[in-house]
């Protein structure tokens, strides 16, 4: 980043407080789950994660990261949209 000519302008900086995201125990992340109707494979390969930590946290082995449980809550309150999405990319990713 350069300050070329920035002495003389004025910056305004602003700080945005996010609520932290609830945590998700064994029984939720199925719920989760359920709410989309994924096997626990598709549900990890969604997230990005491996099916073996869907099962853990579905066992209560460990607990859902904190951006995987931001993810859920947004899963959570709009989850027609993540069905239409998903339904969606599985269309265009079928084989023709």
């Amino acid at each position: 980043m350069r300050s070329d000519g920035l002495e003389s302008k004025q910056l305004t900086v602003r700080t945005y407080k996010v609520a932290p995201s609830q945590s998700y125990q064994p029984g939720d992340v199925k719920r989760v789950r359920a709410l989309l109707g994924m096997s626990q494979a598709v549900l990890a390969s969604f997230l990005g994660v491996n099916i073996n930590t869907v099962r853990a946290w579905e066992q209560g082995k460990r607990l859902p990261q904190p951006i995987a449980c931001r993810f859920l809550s947004e899963i959570e309150a709009d989850p027609g949209y993540w069905r239409q999405r998903l339904g969606r990319k599985a269309f265009e990713n079928r084989p023709k």
